[in-house]
């Protein structure tokens, strides 16, 4: 089926398999941290489908990367601090108050930026650390 595909179209579908082979995400995890059915993940990876853009825009975000990377034929490595840390889902159907799910949006946006700035003012690896160099095995 993938022959018969337009050069774009099979792009994007070989750019959904890689970036996620990249994170050593199994098909299963990159559903649920992008919070995708795994069905539609698994439908245009094999690319019996064509991918929307709201689920390219899940993706990219899960994955560190930007939409306009599933285009290129040499898309630039991922970028972790695009990747959320945290995240909030809501249940199919629930009942919820929109002030309570915004407050809680900007709770979870606030932590992943507190982690990211914790992340970077960490020392690199190898640097010295209470008068003993700390040494990667």
């Amino acid at each position: 089926m993938a022959s018969r595909r337009n050069p774009a179209e099979e792009l994007v579908r070989q750019n959904l398999v890689r970036f996620r082979q990249e994170l050593e995400l199994s098909q299963p995890m990159a559903a649920l941290e992008a919070d995708v059915p795994l069905d539609a993940l698994r439908r245009y990876e094999s690319g019996r489908s064509n991918v929307d853009a709201q689920f390219l825009r899940r993706l990219a975000a899960a994955y560190g990367r930007q939409m306009e990377h599933f285009f290129l034929p040499e898309p630039p490595p991922a970028q972790p601090n695009l990747r959320p840390i945290y995240g909030l889902r809501l249940r199919p159907g629930a009942e919820y108050s929109e002030g309570l799910y915004q407050r809680l949006l900007k709770v979870v946006a606030e932590a992943n930026e507190a982690e990211r700035k914790k992340s970077a003012s960490s020392p690199p690896k190898g640097q010295r650390e209470g008068g003993k160099r700390k040494l990667d095995q």
